[in-house]
């Protein structure tokens, strides 16, 4: 239900046609908290036996890794490579597209369609990569509940921190 709402949450402010501006930010930060504490309670309900299964994963997986201070200061550097590249590509992206709206006299809203179903790919490959890799464990119910969670997340944080964080710069 709730990867539900955050699909409709922006149709209907399509459709409403509301401007997004400094009065919904405070809005969104109230939905973003209220998604976090219902999905969290909802995993805390529905996964208390995977959660300790994955908790006694976690701790024996602890002990073994050594030098861990060098793993995170390289993790931390590729994420801010990572950051780097999206934030060009993104630029680049978002010019190219402008010129293709121009050129060709799409209307931007189909081209923003288009980008987000594209940009969407990621989340869909590990739908189906959790699923294979759960089915191979014959535990098909832990699959669907990592990727609605990656999918709801991912469309929570999207929704409501990074629009309202474009809504502040802009």
């Amino acid at each position: 239900m709730l990867v539900g709402f955050t699909i409709i949450i922006p149709i209907l402010l399509l459709v409403v046609d509301i401007e997004l501006n400094l009065n919904v930010v405070p809005l969104f930060i109230l939905l973003y908290i209220l998604f976090r504490f219902l999905n969290s309670n909802a995993h805390k309900l529905y996964l208390k036996k995977e959660d300790k299964e994955i908790e006694k994963k976690i701790d024996k997986k602890k002990t073994k890794i050594k030098n861990i201070k060098l793993k995170l200061i390289f993790y931390i550097i590729i994420l801010m490579l990572t950051g780097a590249m999206l934030y060009i590509i993104g630029e680049i992206l978002g010019n190219i597209l402008e010129n293709l709206c121009g050129i060709f006299e799409v209307p931007e809203v189909i081209i923003g369609i288009l980008l987000g179903i594209i940009t969407s790919i990621p989340e869909l490959i590990t739908f189906f990569e959790s699923q294979k890799h759960h089915k191979k464990k014959e535990n098909d119910m832990l699959g669907v509940i990592e990727a609605t969670n990656n999918l709801l997340t991912s469309n929570i944080v999207n929704l409501f921190i990074i629009q309202a964080l474009a809504i502040l710069i802009a």
